[in-house]
């Protein structure tokens, strides 16, 4: 296999760096949230939880929304940051990772976003993460992610890239799966990011190779459902609560919902 032989992640021991090459539209997700929230009559004041919160923007976000918010992310320098962007809002961010967290505390709604989920890979870590998610959210309460599915256990061609510019600072995104990358007996890739220009001054090239979580469909599905959530829909990546997609093959990335469905009150 044509790959390194050990993970490193440069970009995100940067997270002003990352958090600059990986903006995206937080207002859209978090107005699809709140069409989601008044569909699954969720409390206008709602106890939502972040995984893999990275800086806590999204975050922000949903607390100028009116919710309550905790977040967690395994990378101390993001939660440093993080800690500081979510000063003056009811936020609470910590050190956890996606297949093991368990604080004893139950929330409205959970989200993993901007590709997160990938990073759980082999030893049904996978199978983990849901049953952690099923055990933090209250009756009929959802969880919400967003993803690339794969059409098979065969390697993707998944290739990313762009550019972001403003006030003189740019940096180049460039994001793609290996050749002869791919792990079948653990169902992930290999991949490789870079990010590299000028960010505050500074030249800027950094780099991440590390193992990336390869989910078909079913094997998404199924795992949810031994965890006793139920699958609610398929979305875009330019989602909208009332227009869900048949199927999520097609789409370079998607948005996938879930209710809790392990007691005997649920509306769904």
């Amino acid at each position: 296999m044509c790959v390194g032989s050990g993970e490193k992640f440069e970009v995100y021991e940067r997270p002003e760096v990352y958090e600059f090459a990986f903006s995206r539209c937080l207002e859209a997700e978090v107005h699809f949230f709140e069409d989601l929230r008044q569909s699954y009559s969720l409390p206008s004041e709602s106890k939502v939880l972040d995984m893999g919160c990275g800086c806590g923007e999204w975050l922000v976000e949903m607390a100028r929304a009116g919710h309550h918010c905790e977040g967690f992310d395994n990378c101390d320098s993001m939660v440093a940051l993080g800690r500081q962007r979510c000063s003056g809002y009811p936020i609470t961010l910590y050190n956890d990772n996606l297949w093991q967290f368990d604080k004893n505390r139950t929330f409205d709604a959970a989200f993993c976003l901007c590709g997160t989920v990938h990073h759980l890979h082999g030893s049904g870590q996978l199978e983990e993460h849901f049953h952690c998610v099923s055990r933090c959210l209250l009756p009929n309460g959802l969880y919400l992610l967003d993803l690339h599915v794969s059409d098979s256990s065969l390697p993707s061609d998944l290739v990313q890239h762009w550019v972001v510019e403003n006030l003189g600072d740019w940096l180049e995104v460039s994001f793609q799966y290996a050749a002869d990358g791919f792990d079948g007996d653990n169902q992930r890739h290999w991949v490789e990011l870079m990010v590299q220009g000028v960010f505050r001054g500074e030249g800027i090239r950094l780099c991440n190779e590390h193992w990336f979580g390869a989910f078909t469909s079913e094997r998404l599905l199924n795992a949810a459902n031994r965890a006793g959530l139920k699958h609610l829909g398929w979305y875009s990546e330019s989602p909208s609560a009332d227009a869900p997609l048949v199927q999520p093959i097609g789409h370079a990335s998607v948005y996938c919902l879930f209710g809790q469905s392990c007691c005997s009150d649920c509306d769904f």
